[in-house]
């Protein structure tokens, strides 16, 4: 069980740094108003 919540953690933590990088995904969970979206680097 401990390997399957570890493999869950991480999982969501990927997803949250994913689309946090567009500025937006982790804002959204904590109720914490959207910044402005960032340009993505090219």
């Amino acid at each position: 069980m401990a390997n399957k919540l570890g493999a869950q953690n991480q999982r969501i933590r990927t997803e949250i740094s994913s689309t946090s990088n567009m500025g937006r995904g982790a804002y959204d969970t904590t109720g914490v108003p959207k910044p402005p979206p960032r340009p993505k680097p090219r």
